[in-house]
């Protein structure tokens, strides 16, 4: 049956009822100072739980060397080093570091995954892979003492991590001494000098194979600590895996710092660049979140998840088969994230100025409420409208809310999502894509039909799921219009990009050309600022933009609870340099700080640290 209408009945009819699958123990505070409503339980199955990603096998992982010592790679200060937590309170014996988790699930409806290195191994080999919590979960230091934030941007540097990585790899096939210890671990009781030839022909496709991703992902700019391109990866993957020869990638080049997660569940539209929609369906007595499903089954993809895309002609429901864990997906939001609250600021880092708050909160409700949407802390409900900043257009876009107003801020990372454009291989004919496609139609197409493709694991998950009642997202806020901005506001900046910004490359995705603003709840604890990560502190942000720090350090935890962002002082913690422009006294695109600017220069000193005192109260 060649039709797609089946295939909606059935995603729609399978995949029920995604609410209420467990049992909970009562909620009660986690940090005294920030209780965020997830109980323990929770908390850690939050930190530890598979999507289905696999970055390579987990005896590999346990047994792999540091690319220049024979030190384990998984060594507390090596991950500490890259920006992961290696520890937590709760933590199992022999865990991972937080937000690594093993997918243990079979292998052989996969292609690239499909490793063979050892005789008679079977199809049920454990991978170790990312899950949401390595990049959205931070810590503050605060006088030496750790806070922990669920949903907040990790101090992660993922670019050096999987660069780290691929090196180590590389010297253990290259290094006879590291490729014998290796081997020994991996092998234990079957090294054999056939096993061992095995181990070795299994460890070059892998090398092979992140080799090619590393070379599509290539990037001009270092994206150092908090931030990645997520587009970039997630794309380029998309056009490795649908079969296309030699395939060509788009420079990852616009990277932006992990969104905060708190609150996603009600947003009408996410991302950065608020390309991606939230579909909450009543379906019988339940609901579910079909666009929460597919948002996160596309950043598995992103993060070492596995597709195997065969040729149009194969059996349909085998023509996209996938490692994705739907089920952990949907308990990933469905049982953590809606139960997520935000922040509330520690009275233990610093007492708030209620004063100060109270006038800042005048100023707020004057300049700041008509995009950034209030929202108390304890409200897990209410619907959350985008408001879209967009790049120059005619008109602001149809729909309630949809106003044009100017970010002003680097536009690399929607000019680059808006204008993905690779080979399409097998993917061609699907929903109209040509010989060339983008990179969102490629993870539509891949991330719909895997879904398909694992009909097992939809339908069990739809006959598990608790049938329960949530209220229905509904548009609220109406926006301000505002002048357009053009490229002119952007000295220096590259052609390709000055056609995004002055509206040449508009067509019927232009709604992802801007950045979208969301409300502020828990704002304190997410710092760097800006979609890009370029300014440091609340602080910095409410200065003309000509006054923000034009490079500051990043990496230290320490927290500034004046400024309200980490510290900036070089230390061997904040090794990573972020600079706005290079030597030569250019704006780094990508790395520009300017925009988010409506009348900060018109802020007297006092106002500022009066708005900066009302955020913490968020």
């Amino acid at each position: 049956m060649r039709g797609r209408a089946w295939h909606v009945i059935f995603l729609s009819t399978a995949a029920l009822l995604l609410s209420r699958a467990h049992a909970q123990e009562p909620v009660g505070p986690l940090d005294g100072d920030t209780s965020q409503g997830w109980t323990n339980t929770q908390r850690t199955g939050w930190y530890s739980l598979n999507q289905g990603s696999r970055l390579m096998p987990a005896s590999w992982m346990r047994a792999l060397e540091q690319p220049g010592n024979a030190r384990p790679f998984l060594a507390p200060d090596h991950i500490a080093g890259f920006g992961y937590l290696p520890d937590w309170p709760g933590a199992p014996a022999g865990h991972l570091p937080l937000g690594f988790a093993e997918d243990d699930r079979g292998d052989k409806h996969l292609v690239r995954t499909q490793l063979r290195w050892y005789a008679g191994q079977r199809d049920r080999e454990r991978w170790v892979g990312l899950t949401c919590a390595a990049c959205h979960t931070a810590e503050i230091l605060f006088e030496g003492q750790p806070l922990r934030v669920d949903g907040a941007p990790a101090m992660a540097d993922f670019q050096s991590f999987v660069e780290a990585a691929d090196q180590a790899l590389v010297a253990t096939r290259d290094d006879p001494a590291k490729f014998d210890r290796f081997a020994r671990i991996v092998l234990a009781a079957a090294d054999t000098p056939a096993n061992r030839t095995m181990l070795r022909n299994a460890l070059g496709r892998l090398i092979a194979d992140q080799q090619q991703l590393a070379r599509m992902n290539a990037s001009p700019i270092r994206y150092g600590p908090a931030r990645l391109d997520a587009f970039g990866h997630i794309f380029n993957k998309a056009a490795v895996l649908n079969g296309a020869a030699n395939p060509v990638g788009n420079p990852a080049s616009g990277p932006v710092s992990y969104p905060f997660l708190w609150n996603v569940p009600q947003h009408d539209l996410v991302q950065w660049n608020g390309s991606v929609a939230n579909q909450r369906l009543q379906l019988g007595w339940g609901r579910i979140d079909v666009g929460a499903i597919a948002r996160n089954a596309g950043e598995v993809v992103g993060v070492f998840g596995d597709v195997a895309v065969r040729p149009r002609g194969t059996n349909e429901l085998r023509q996209f088969r996938s490692s994705i864990n739907v089920n952990n997906l949907a308990v990933a939001e469905e049982v953590y994230l809606r139960r997520l609250l935000p922040p509330a600021w520690p009275e233990a880092l610093s007492p708030i100025d209620r004063d100060a708050a109270v006038r800042g909160a005048t100023l707020f409700q004057a300049q700041c409420a008509g995009c950034h949407q209030p929202l108390a802390r304890d409200d897990l409900e209410t619907p959350i409208h985008a408001q879209m900043s967009r790049f120059a257009f005619d008109a602001p876009p149809p729909g309630p809310g949809r106003v044009n107003i100017p970010p002003g801020t680097d536009p690399v990372m929607a000019c680059n999502a808006y204008n993905y454009r690779a080979a399409s291989g097998w993917l061609e004919g699907y929903s109209g894509i040509g010989p060339e496609g983008s990179g969102t139609a490629f993870l539509t197409v891949i991330v719909r039909n895997s879904l398909i493709g694992d009909w097992r694991q939809v339908l069990r998950l739809a006959f598990t799921i608790f049938l329960g009642r949530e209220p229905r997202l509904e548009p609220q806020l109406e926006g301000v219009p505002r002048p357009p901005v053009t490229s002119a506001a952007y000295p220096g900046l590259p052609e390709r990009y000055r056609q995004c910004v002055d509206g040449g490359w508009r067509g019927p995705g232009d709604r992802i050309l801007g950045y979208k603003a969301r409300p502020l709840t828990g704002i304190w604890a997410t710092a760097p600022f800006l979609h890009n990560g370029s300014v440091p502190t609340l602080l910095d942000l409410l200065l003309p933009p000509a006054e923000r720090p034009q490079s500051f350090h990043v990496g230290s935890r320490r927290f500034d609870t004046q400024r309200v962002g980490f510290v900036t002082a070089p230390s061997p913690e904040n090794r990573f340099e972020f600079r706005t422009r290079d030597a030569a006294g250019n704006f780094i695109w990508g790395n520009f700080n300017g925009g988010h600017d409506y009348g900060n220069a018109r802020l007297t000193p006092q106002q500022r640290l009066d708005l900066v005192e009302y955020m913490k109260t968020l």
